[in-house]
């Protein structure tokens, strides 16, 4: 058995990029769309926590170059405001690491997919790429998030938050159902999903609202 030794890459994300403006940096993620456009290309790199809009010549991306290719690619950034977040990469060079072995069976890049649920809920995982999708997560996180904060930063004497909601589990993860004698206090944590970043939000949290003490 070989084992991979080494530091792990840590890949940019689309927050990285607010402080980079006029600097060189390197991105890894996926195409999200190709719009040629006035002489120019508009590539949307998709990212884990968003998408950035790049501009290339044409002659510098490859013939083949599709959407849903993985790829790397190096630009400066620059503010721009009629770019989403404001801001663009102006590529330099990219390169191709993998392309897909068909085409996607929805058309992700779409603004709005309009999928019946049958046709959407088996392709769950496909249809997640779509940006409009994805936005319904962020702001379901948002509201979670907010809530943990309203609690704590009441004036309650005591704040409790059932870890079931730090990790955002469905309803079914709850602890136990009023007026249920039995089937209660059977969920457990799943002890991959206590991260050390889980730990540090909560920390911050509770030092934040005063409900902190190192005693």
């Amino acid at each position: 058995m070989e084992f991979v030794t080494g530091t792990p890459k840590k890949s940019m994300s689309k927050q990285d990029l607010a402080a980079l403006v006029g600097q060189t940096v390197t991105l890894d993620g996926m195409v999200h769309a190709l719009r040629p456009l006035g002489g120019v290309t508009f590539l949307t790199l998709r990212l884990p926590d968003g998408a950035v809009q790049c501009v290339a010549a044409p002659e510098l991306l490859p013939g083949d170059l599709c959407e849903e290719c993985a790829v790397t690619l190096t630009g400066q950034v620059a503010a721009e405001r009629r770019a989403p977040g404001g801001m663009e990469v102006r590529l330099t060079g990219l390169e191709v690491l993998s392309r897909p072995a068909q085409p996607m069976p929805v058309p992700v890049s779409k603004g709005r997919l309009k999928l019946n649920l049958d046709t959407e809920l088996p392709l769950r995982p496909v249809a997640l790429r779509n940006l409009r999708k994805r936005a319904v997560f962020k702001l379901q996180e948002g509201i979670v998030r907010g809530m943990l904060r309203g609690v704590q930063a009441s004036t309650a004497a005591l704040a409790i938050i059932p870890m079931a909601d730090w990790l955002e589990e469905p309803a079914a993860s709850r602890m136990n159902t009023p007026g249920m004698a039995q089937g209660n206090w059977q969920w457990r944590a799943d002890a991959k999903k206590l991260t050390p970043a889980l730990a540090k939000e909560m920390r911050t949290m509770a030092v934040r609202y005063f409900r902190h003490t190192d005693k």
